[in-house]
């Protein structure tokens, strides 16, 4: 409920843009296990797009009718809009940045 992005007309919509990308091997090294890839081994466009309401995932599989087979990387884009001014933490198994910044 605080994860939005905008649409086409510049207005917040619930949920964050997604961009899946296949991995490109011959880039970099083969992920294994679920961890950081670099974004230098992702593809130049992505397979798909989508908005995830959520980034809340365990996958075991491509994310989406077997679209993306392998590894694969996420690009999320959005809005991080808190309930109450104050101090947060974030844990991430990937990398994060708010407001263009690497956090």
């Amino acid at each position: 409920k605080n994860l939005f992005h905008r649409d086409t007309h510049g207005e917040l919509q619930a949920g964050l843009a997604a961009k899946y990308f296949p991995v490109d091997l011959a880039r970099g090294e083969k992920a294994r296990n679920f961890r950081y890839i670099p974004a230098t081994t992702l593809a130049d466009s992505p397979a798909f797009t989508r908005v995830d309401t959520t980034v809340d995932f365990y996958w075991t599989h491509s994310p989406v009718d077997e679209t993306l087979n392998g590894d694969f990387g996420v690009v999320w884009e959005g809005v991080l809009v808190p309930e109450e001014s104050g101090n947060y933490l974030f844990k991430t198994g990937g990398e994060l940045s708010l407001n263009g910044g690497a956090c």
